[in-house]
């Protein structure tokens, strides 16, 4: 289910722990959301089956993070790029961008504070751990330092 972390700059961040919820992919919200997909090496076999969930409900904007961070965004990528080929189209103008940082705490800023899409205002973060660590507090607390104008350091 997911759980309210916190609303900052008028999008609220949303967190969902998925190994406590097996049918995780039924509380995504269909529009205006971002997905920040927090995953570690031992998850990367998980990430097609959670690009393809993200993208069968409109998600906008992707931003990976952790160990496999940079594979989350390849694997929304390459299935962005799969569905276009299905559908004989090379248009991407209204595809999901997608972004990456190992580091959770600069992920979740630039997702608050800097992600937009073109056309859609993104209203909803959604903060999807794949890991076996619950991040619950941790996004919580950074929720909270953010809403205090703190920025992570380089």
């Amino acid at each position: 289910m997911l759980i309210q972390t916190g609303i900052i700059d008028n999008k609220e961040v949303l967190y969902l722990f998925i190994s406590e919820c097996k049918d995780w992919f039924n509380f995504l919200p269909d529009k205006n959301w971002l997905a920040l997909v927090i995953s570690n090496k031992n998850e990367i076999p998980q990430l097609e089956s959670v690009a393809k969930k993200c993208l069968n409900k409109n998600v906008l904007y992707v931003c990976g993070t952790g160990e496999a961070a940079s594979q989350i965004d390849d694997e929304f990528d390459i299935e962005i790029v799969n569905r276009k080929i299905i559908e004989n189209s090379d248009d991407y103008q209204d595809t999901p961008m997608t972004v990456f940082d190992s580091r959770l705490d600069e992920a979740l800023w630039y997702a608050i504070f800097t992600a937009v899409h073109d056309t859609e205002m993104i209203t909803k973060i959604v903060c999807i751990n794949l890991t076996p660590e619950d991040l619950k507090t941790e996004i919580e607390d950074l929720v909270t330092k953010m809403n205090t104008g703190w920025i992570p350091e380089n």
